[in-house]
């Protein structure tokens, strides 16, 4: 392990130490945080790179079948292979199986953003607490001690900054990144509405079968 490797983890471990117990419901809230942001930008990433348009998706359900070379996860692709399942023949019901179709893919694409927001709400709530506890122990060491302890009054004001800060920067990039990911998703959501769009409108394409 290098000098700069060894330091830095012992910088992290004081800061760590100098938040007080805080820092645990903050460490886990932030681990927790990361999973969920790195699922979920994985899972647009798969859902939005090189999906099918709309001729291409009239193309599949014309054939009654998803072939052909792309993105095999692709939104689009996931959502004509459930319509195709579940397709009857009859134009108005099959219209209606393709909005069933497109909610439900809709409403999985929403999974963990809530999640996301919450835990980057809490994070700093979890830095306020912090905060309070410090300048509580704070005055608790000024009313035992008055001014003569210094130190262990700095340590109290350390751990009332240090929690705060840490709240803060944890809830900062996750705020950004649920916004991010929502903007995707909802990038994702028109794309499917307008293939939507495009089949109910050639009722033809929903209700032919393939030969």
């Amino acid at each position: 392990m290098s000098a700069a490797v060894y330091w830095a983890l012992w910088d992290v471990a004081e800061h760590f130490r100098a938040g007080g117990p805080v820092m645990i419901p903050l460490a886990l809230t932030s681990l927790a945080l990361g999973f969920l942001i790195a699922h979920k930008a994985l899972v647009v990433f798969r859902l939005s790179r090189g999906d099918a348009g709309r001729a291409q998706a009239e193309e599949w359900v014309l054939r009654g079948r998803v072939e052909g070379p792309g993105n095999p996860h692709g939104a689009a692709r996931m959502m004509v292979q459930a319509f195709l399942a579940r397709r009857t023949g009859q134009t108005e019901k099959d219209r209606g199986i393709l909005l069933e179709v497109e909610k439900a893919l809709s409403t999985r694409l929403d999974d963990n953003l809530a999640s996301i927001g919450a835990l980057a709400g809490i994070a700093p709530l979890l830095g306020l607490l912090g905060t309070v506890l410090g300048m509580m122990a704070a005055f608790d060491v000024l009313s035992a001690f008055g001014t003569g302890n210094a130190q262990a009054m700095a340590q109290s004001i350390s751990e009332a900054l240090v929690t705060t800060e840490t709240g803060l920067l944890i809830a900062i990039p996750a705020v950004y990144m649920k916004a991010f990911l929502e903007k995707r998703v909802e990038n994702i959501k028109n794309r499917l509405s307008r293939i939507v769009i495009h089949l109910s409108v050639h009722a033809a394409s929903i209700q032919e079968h393939p030969a």
